[in-house]
């Protein structure tokens, strides 16, 4: 009956730290490529739309009705940069304190 014993080759699963570190390597990967492209979407924005930005957000549009729909777009892309950034921080965060935690695993 050795056909249900276990071989002794059986490949033996990695430590969970591992497969975590592995993982958050992976997020942190997309998550750059969403801050870049968050990035690219950011500086069309302004060259599109003309947007000077002075310590605060100022919107230089030809009409002052468009004015208000330009703020809050521009606004929108803030507020997602900000997002992204801060499961950037998180995800980053994470793996950094595996790395402290398990040094062999690099």
């Amino acid at each position: 009956m050795k056909f249900f014993q276990k071989s002794s080759a059986a490949i033996t699963e990695e430590p969970w730290h591992v497969t975590r570190t592995r993982e958050l390597s992976t997020d942190i990967t997309r998550i750059q490529e969403a801050i870049h492209a968050n990035d690219a979407k950011i500086a069309e924005f302004r060259r599109s739309h003309m947007v000077f930005i002075n310590g605060e957000a100022a919107i230089n549009a030809h009409s002052i009705t468009d004015r208000p729909k330009l703020e809050n777009d521009f606004r929108r892309l803030v507020i997602e940069r900000d997002t992204i950034l801060g499961q950037w921080h998180q995800t980053l965060k994470e793996w950094a304190e595996l790395k402290l935690q398990f040094p062999a695993s690099a």
